[in-house]
């Protein structure tokens, strides 16, 4: 009776509790040490099983590492949070009908890959490399307008764009962290999903960030509904570390998981999922019977592909056999040692000896699992899992098939065969075989083989693959001596699989293809390496890119319809496509409206540059668009006189590699409009296809000009960008005009010069310092090279905001001037900053009563050969017309010269020796000539002259002992030892600032950069406070507003010195460009600062005292946008 009532009642609620538990379970949090379990060694396919079966222990593994494999009815099920409509279901048993409306969601949901680049109307979202997120108005194609910009930490790797939302993938993010009242710089090894608000195009807003450990896989993140799929991955690393005193050795433990993440609210971005793919031990030894450890397996690589419903990891192990066959014997010598004449010596003497002779087989063997990422939840679920022989080349060697008439899940892989036996007594030999594998996966624990089959000829490799699920065939060519046939395999019936009709003969290679015509015909781009370019024909040694029309609708007769290559003109001709067929899909545009068939492929070619009558030869990126019309297609014609494929045009991209080319119909003031764009790290080019016989490119914008210098005049801002290097070398200076709020507004003046070695600023105008070109003849052509003997000095006047280039000086000799970083042209800024720790510091140029004063190295040539060198002072004045005025005058020293700036009309020239010390001497400008005082003896590094109770000093830093040191001046003359000293704890790298009575220095100690703040008065030095900032070395550049303008290698910091204790303001970030030399102009409250390729950018200086913010922040366009913030 009581077991029939526990039938009749706790049985049905027990089977629910069980049903609840397996079907809804807890998502896992994300952890740093999360590890994957222990599970069984893979194991090889078998070689042909008569049954065709995999066997079920070598197909199968234990779902050990699926997140949900807990036990039902465990307490930690019984915990989990169960969803009302869920329990509401569940008390009415309708569990079928939840399933049911998964399944509908499911189909519902659209499967989105990420991409670096999305057109949304007349707006262009771009993922940049050194930029960031940036946002351009295509309206007018001919002058693209950048909207905004949203500056990237890290290393940008894909987006996702939907109406209103950007969600970004970065990997390698840096951030400031606080320790010890200390701010230091961190590369973590983590990734990041950031949100952003594109509401306003014009105003982007950061709204959220989520760290991911580890680094994010290109091409894999897939985004399904409100979750995110993405691909973490972590290498080993070895390191050495210094704990307790000794060196001790540490690693990273590697990691490969699939993680989910919630975005339904994007401001706040939810960690739902994560499952390790990895096994705990990626390599197994074995002693051997000597006594010796064999590596036994280890992982190789892994290749992830991606599907709309599953994530497949195929992870690459090499295993490693042996056989001992016996003991064999062999001949060999030995040396003995015998004594002659005082000497010992050797001889060789012959003798046999016995070795174990051992077989050893090396093969591959690849691991597949298979990860369900269907769930809209977002909810990870592990498939299965199972072993075939072989290793992948790329991602589109596998695949997922659902036949919906048999109900039957496929898994379909080509696979490289790749065994080596090595027999020291014996025959060794080597054997390479493609196949096709087909595996039902409708059971997940339990996989089978149904066949596999090896195609191609013998030791060929596969290139490019596709498979067609629709018609149920694969098309895969294969490569051997640059001659390739083209293979279509039919898998409708999978259990026997079979090679419907092939291509043989065809030169070059295929690496992407993709379906035109409802899938009836077939476009490939790849190489052709024949002299004609027609598909077939004779090997050459050079190769060029093609693309190739090949007719797939009969598939036991497929054809090649034409090829045609790209850049017919150059030599050479390499794409990008070729080389990366993990991502050639998106490199490449299909565009088909019904009326007109284009196709834009991304190449690049080694041919000549002409410039007037020069050539200069080199890698030039291009874009090809062909087109075609089947109307035209002639079946009974050969592939050499079909006139399907045309060539529209070869369009130049002006620097760069082309990275996306995309064709599209785009929104303009005028209406819609066919354009073509060409996205790469430095440029944007636009070409018109509105009339594809008549192409022509429309605009060319730097999206990340190389920005290595800024000059004020007035209320105009004159931007120069550098382009290239030796002669090849383009300079470019572009003027904003600043308006009242300090804001950069475009104006058109812009001029372009050739190379330049120097520039220095002289009143109104820019004073360029050039070699000349040249050339010379190279068989029937002209080569331009740098006249390195001669020296052109330019004007470029600057008026209104207006650039004109004036006259030109031609000096026979050539200078070589030391030029260092000027930090701007105000009365407080001074750079005083050496690169070496011996003698006196300051600049190498000044400016004295609209004259340029220059240090530099002077060499005169005669017949190829130097007849003079030495030290040069060279006093440059532009003139009234624009022909500068130059005077030379020799010095008797060849060791580097300083000017240190003294008054309008007055400066000390200060010479570098090679012990901590040096000389000094006085130039003054009396009644239009410079004269000269005599040398006099001053150490160590000049900080400063302090004027006070009628008294005179030099300031003055001494790198031995580290000290600053006074000197008073009696009677016009230095005197020999110092007044008062300083103790400070610099070691390296010290530069000073000095304003009235204060003197801040910033050096190195102990791998932080420290601030000092010292006052003089009174015939003595007072130390207000001594605070570390971060690590790396400081270098001061300038004062504004109370600010200290420090440069890092990695960025410019602004230090608040307005209150007893500095304070952070900001710092900006140069993390894409960081050895680079930076200029900035200070203007209100604000500083303009050349990053490289960062751009020009601004630092505005905040007002408030005391408690202040330290601010991560990057000014681009006028926008500000914060991505990190502390407060202190």
């Amino acid at each position: 009776m009581g077991l029939q009532l526990f039938s009749r009642t706790l049985a049905p609620l027990l089977c629910l509790t069980v049903l609840i538990g397996c079907a809804h379970h807890k998502p896992q949090k994300i952890t740093h040490h999360r590890q994957a379990k222990k599970y069984r060694t893979p194991h090889a396919l078998p070689n042909r099983p008569p049954s065709r079966k995999m066997p079920s222990s070598v197909a199968s593994r234990p779902q050990a590492d699926s997140l949900s494999s807990r036990r039902a009815g465990s307490p930690a099920a019984r915990k989990r949070h169960v969803p009302p409509a869920v329990r509401a279901g569940a008390k009415k048993n309708t569990n079928l009908m939840v399933r049911r409306a998964i399944k509908r969601a499911r189909k519902s949901l659209k499967v989105k890959e990420a991409d670096i680049y999305k057109i949304r109307g007349h707006y262009l979202y771009y993922l940049h490399t050194y930029r960031g997120f940036i946002v351009f108005d295509l309206r007018r194609p001919e002058k693209p307008l950048l909207v905004s910009s949203v500056g990237v930490y890290g290393t940008p790797v894909e987006m996702f764009v939907e109406r209103s939302r950007v969600y970004m993938l970065i990997n390698n993010v840096l951030g400031l962290e606080k320790e010890r009242h200390q701010y230091r710089f961190v590369r973590r090894n983590e990734a990041q999903i950031v949100s952003v608000d594109i509401t306003q195009p014009q105003s982007p807003e950061v709204l959220h960030a989520v760290n991911i450990p580890g680094t994010i896989r290109e091409g894999v993140a897939r985004k399904v509904g409100h979750s995110i799929y993405v691909l973490a991955q972590q290498a080993r690393q070895y390191r050495y570390i210094w704990k307790h005193g000794r060196r001790q050795y540490t690693y990273t433990k590697p990691f490969l998981d699939v993680m989910s993440f919630s975005v339904k609210d994007p401001r706040h971005i939810r960690p739902v999922s994560r499952l390790p793919l990895l096994p705990k031990k990626t390599n197994t030894y074995e002693r051997r019977p000597d006594g010796s450890w064999t590596r036994r397996r280890y992982l190789n690589r892994y290749v992830i592909s991606a599907t709309p419903q599953f994530l497949m990891i195929a992870q690459h192990w090499y295993a490693q056999s042996g056989q001992s066959l016996g003991y064999r014997w062999k001949n060999g010598y030995r040396h003995k040692r015998y004594r002659s004449w005082g000497r010992y010596r050797y001889r060789r003497i012959p003798y046999k000896y016995k070795y174990r002779c051992v077989r050893q087989e090396y093969a591959q063997i690849t691991h597949i699992q298979m990860v369900d990422i269907r769930n809209p939840n977002g909810y990870i679920r592990p498939y299965t899992s199972f072993d075939i022989e072989g290793t992948m080349g790329d991602q589109f060697k596998q695949t997922y098939v659902y036949d919906a008439k048999k109900k039957r899940k496929l898994y379909l892989g080509i696979t490289l065969r790749n065994k080596r036996v090595y027999n020291p007594c014996g025959k060794s030999h080597n054997s390479l075989k493609n196949t096709v594998v087909s595996v039902d996966i409708s059971e997940a624990d339990n996989p089978k083989l149904l066949d596999y089959m090896d195609f191609g000829k013998p030791n060929e490799t596969v290139r490019g693959s596709t498979f067609d699920p629709q018609r149920k065939v694969l098309f895969a060519i294969t490569a051997i001596a640059r001659r390739d046939p083209l293979y279509a395999i039919s898998f409708r019936d999978p259990t026997a699989l079979k090679v419907m009709s092939e291509i043989d003969g065809l030169s070059g290679d295929m690496n992407l293809f993709r379906f035109v015509e409802r899938r009836k015909f077939l476009l490939a781009v790849g190489r052709d390496n024949s002299s004609s370019c027609k598909g077939f024909g004779r090997n050459n040694r050079r190769s060029r890119v093609s693309v190739s029309l090949i007719d797939v609708r009969d598939l036991r007769k497929i054809r090649l319809v034409q090829r045609k290559c790209l850049g017919n003109k150059y030599r050479v001709s390499r794409s990008q496509v070729n080389q990366n067929r993990d991502q050639a899909h998106k490199m490449v545009s299909v565009y088909q409206d019904g009326k007109v068939n284009l196709l834009s492929v991304p190449f690049y070619v080694y041919g000549v540059r002409r410039w007037r009558r020069w050539h200069r030869y080199g890698w030039r990126s291009a874009i090809g668009v062909l087109s075609w019309d089947l109307a035209r297609y002639k079946p009974e014609v050969a592939a050499d006189q079909q006139n399907v494929l045309r060539e529209i045009g070869t369009f130049t991209h002006k620097q760069g590699m082309v990275k996306r080319t995309i064709i599209s119909n785009i929104r303009t003031r005028q209406g819609r409009r066919r354009v073509a764009l060409n996205l790469s790290s430095n440029h944007m080019s636009i070409v018109d296809l509105q009339k594809p016989s008549n192409p022509s490119v429309l605009s060319s914008v730097a999206l990340a000009p190389k920005v290595v210098g800024v000059y004020r005049f007035g209320r105009f801002l004159v931007e120069h960008r550098q382009d290239g290097a030796g002669a090849k070398q383009t300079n470019t200076f572009v003027t904003y005009k600043l308006t009242r709020n300090h804001h950069k507004k475009y104006l058109s003046s812009r001029v372009e010069v050739g190379p330049v070695k120097h520039i220095f600023r002289v009143d109104n105008a820019l004073l360029l310092f050039q070699n000349p070109l040249n050339e010379r003849k190279a068989g029937n052509k002209y080569v331009l090279y740098l006249d390195q003997k001669r020296t052109h000095i330019r004007v470029l006047d600057v008026k209104a905001g207006r650039l004109r280039k004036r006259a030109v000086v031609k000096l026979p000799y050539t200078i070589y001037a030391q030029k260092s970083t000027y930090c701007g042209h105000t009365r407080t800024c001074v750079s005083n900053a050496g690169t070496t720790p011996y003698g006196m510091f300051g600049s190498s140029w000044i400016v004295r009563d609209g004259t340029l004063i220059l240090s530099g190295t002077s060499h005169i040539y005669r017949q190829n050969r130097v007849v003079r060198s030495g030290a040069v002072l060279m006093f440059v004045t532009p003139g009234r017309r624009g022909v500068p005025k130059v005077e030379k005058k020799m010095l008797p020293y060849f060791s580097a010269m300083r000017l240190i700036p003294m008054s309008k009309s007055s400066f000390l020239l200060a010479r570098q020796g090679n012990r901590p010390s040096g000389f000094v001497q006085r130039w003054m400008l009396s009644a239009g000539k410079w004269r000269t005082a005599p040398w006099q003896y001053l150490q160590g590094q000049w900080v400063g002259k302090h004027e006070e109770n009628g008294k005179t000093y030099h300031l003055v830093y001494h790198y031995t002992y580290r000290e600053f040191q006074a000197f008073e001046v009696v009677n016009g003359e230095i005197q020999l030892e110092p007044v008062t000293r300083l103790r400070v704890n610099l070691q390296y790298r010290v530069s000073t600032l000095m304003l009235r009575q204060q003197i801040y220095a910033v050096g190195t100690y102990s791998g932080m950069s420290r601030v000092y703040k010292i006052t003089f008065k009174d015939g003595r030095f007072h130390s207000h406070y001594t605070r570390n900032l971060v690590a790396g070395n400081g270098v001061l550049r300038a004062i504004h507003k109370g600010h200290l303008l420090i440069q890092y290698v990695h960025g410019v910091m602004a230090l608040d010195v307005r209150g007893s204790e500095p304070a952070v303001s900001k710092f900006v970030r140069l993390s894409r460009s960081p050895y680079i030399t930076i200029d900035n102009e200070l203007v209100g409250d604000s500083v303009y600062i050349a990053g490289g390729t960062a751009g020009l950018l601004k630092l505005s200086l905040l007002k408030q005292r005391g408690n202040a913010q330290l601010l991560l922040a990057a000014k681009t366009a006028g926008k500000h946008k914060v991505l990190v913030q502390f407060s202190r």
